[in-house]
């Protein structure tokens, strides 16, 4: 990104998902997998998550009830502060779930198709729509936009752009793909 934004919704997306992202997974993805993995590494490494995320939710919180408490510098700092963590933990968890490692620890596609499962109604029944749904679309490259996430064409095409992704739409600017 080439200037630092001034909106404090521009930077909350991000941090949104990630909040999004890791309380699903500790609560429906985790306890599965460690049945047969051991994944008490990867938890730990989410109170680091959760440390910087509630660092810098409150800031935000901060600066959307009053513009003057929003400070660009001091968010960067703290995002280049958690980089290291987070990107190491992002590495390790991929690299722990790769479907060879999921095949050697004796998971089978039925479980695995369990924990998806799982983990969607997770999100169905916690998460945001506002947020969720426009993330999805706006992080889904085009080729895959017509069959992933498996929903209709007109929420697709109509009802994710032109109503879901109103509410919150300053957090999408910096998205890398379109809702259509």
């Amino acid at each position: 990104m080439a200037t630092v934004p001034t909106d404090p919704y521009e930077l909350l997306h991000w941090n949104m998902k990630l909040a999004n992202a890791a309380i699903p997974q500790e609560e429906a993805v985790f306890p599965k997998l460690n049945e047969k993995m051991d994944f008490t590494h990867e938890q730990e490494q989410h109170k680091d998550v959760h440390t910087f995320l509630d660092k810098f939710l409150t800031a935000i919180h901060a600066a959307q009830k009053n513009k003057a408490e929003f400070d660009a510098v001091k968010l960067k700092e703290l995002m280049l502060s958690a980089k290291d963590a987070l990107l190491t933990h992002f590495s390790e968890e991929l690299t722990h779930l790769e479907p060879a490692k999921m095949k050697e620890a004796g998971f089978s596609e039925a479980e695995c198709r369990d924990i998806v499962t799982k983990l969607v109604e997770h999100a169905k029944s916690n998460g945001d729509p506002f947020i969720v749904v426009p993330y999805m679309r706006s992080h889904t490259p085009p080729e895959y936009k017509d069959i992933w996430p498996p929903i209709p064409w007109v929420l697709r095409k109509v009802v994710v752009p032109l109503v879901l992704a109103k509410r919150h739409s300053g957090y999408w600017k910096y998205a890398p793909y379109s809702m259509a």
